[in-house]
């Protein structure tokens, strides 16, 4: 207050700077010990972070010379920085939800396993949902609603289905599966159980559409590839009736992925797979490739990462089936 006009703005641009390297400095902080933090310490940090975005926001209209080019170009990228901190840090409240989920019992690293197969007697997304349920009824107190609360859900929910497909594919390729009809019926529970509490949980449901979270379609667009799965892994469904299903799969896992994940699916579910059904396979994924290609979606960014599966011995049973897959599958540029 008793500084001089002239000085307000060159004062400001200071303190600007140092800010600018006091959110450096937390961010790495965050990005090495968040194991080591408490959720509600980085709950904090977003909550700080929002709060001083506000205050620098107006300090900046009200202080910095708007003839000064410099200055007000500095202040721009002081806000710009503090919202990059304040979502850096919602992206380790994510983490640190997720941690609970993998330690010290770890839940859903054990879908595809034979206990998760086999019904265990911990209910493994159900757990998962109740421990989501509980972070969220705390963080919807903890961070400002509007603007990060839908930013965690939606992390969440796509964090919870990238360790969902990791681990199925990884569980199954290593050991895999006794009953493929059993397997359907679980992967089709899952599906259910995390569609209604992301999608149609009335404390969910809410946020969906807000601040950067999916829309409600947009939401079970990603769930439903569990569902996919769960059909893909049905004995009595032919390739030649799950075109929808192929065509979900080489839309979020990516074309050459979705192709390996596909034969994986079908060495799995059968055995002693004939040439018939392998050329079956094969045609049916050569036909959702054709569709992509003519939709041009071809290069559309993937949705989920996928496990190398090009080592699955169950791949070897398709190919071993059909000799021509791979000469086939080349013509068609995979």
């Amino acid at each position: 207050e008793n500084l001089p006009p002239r000085f307000l703005s060159h004062v400001l641009a200071a303190c600007n700077s140092e800010i600018i390297n006091m959110a450096g400095d937390i961010a790495i902080d965050i990005g090495s010990n968040w194991k080591h933090q408490d959720i509600e310490h980085i709950c904090a940090i977003v909550n700080d972070t929002a709060s001083l975005i506000e205050q620098c926001e107006e300090l900046n209209e009200t202080m910095l010379d708007p003839n000064n080019n410099e200055h007000v170009k500095a202040g721009d990228e002081l806000l710009k920085t503090l919202t990059e901190l304040s979502l850096h840090a919602v992206r380790f409240v994510c983490e640190r939800i997720m941690l609970d989920l993998r330690e010290p019992d770890p839940l859903l690293t054990r879908i595809g396993t034979a206990m998760w197969e086999q019904g265990s007697d911990v209910p493994i997304i159900g757990c998962t949902v109740k421990t989501l349920d509980s972070y969220f009824r705390d963080i919807e107190l903890w961070i400002p609603q509007g603007y990060y609360f839908p930013k965690v859900v939606k992390h969440c929910l796509d964090m919870t289905l990238q360790a969902y497909v990791d681990s199925f594919f990884v569980n199954t390729m290593v050991k895999g599966i006794k009953d493929p009809l059993v397997v359907s019926r679980e992967l089709q529970q899952d599906w259910q159980e995390l569609n209604a509490f992301f999608c149609l949980k009335e404390d969910q449901a809410d946020y969906l559409g807000h601040a950067g979270h999916y829309s409600k379609d947009e939401a079970s667009s990603h769930i439903n590839i569990i569902q996919a799965l769960s059909f893909l892994m049905t004995p009595s469904i032919t390739p030649s009736k799950l075109q929808p299903e192929i065509n979900k799969m080489l839309h979020q896992f990516g074309t050459e992925a979705g192709i390996t994940a596909l034969l994986h699916i079908a060495g799995l579910r059968n055995r002693h797979i004939s040439a018939s059904e392998a050329a079956e396979w094969h045609e049916v994924a050569k036909e959702a490739v054709e569709e992509l290609v003519d939709k041009d979606a071809i290069k559309i960014k993937p949705v989920f990462s996928l496990p190398d599966l090009r080592a699955s011995k169950y791949i070897a049973r398709v190919r071993a089936a059909n000799e021509e897959l791979d000469d086939s599958l080349r013509s068609a540029g995979l």
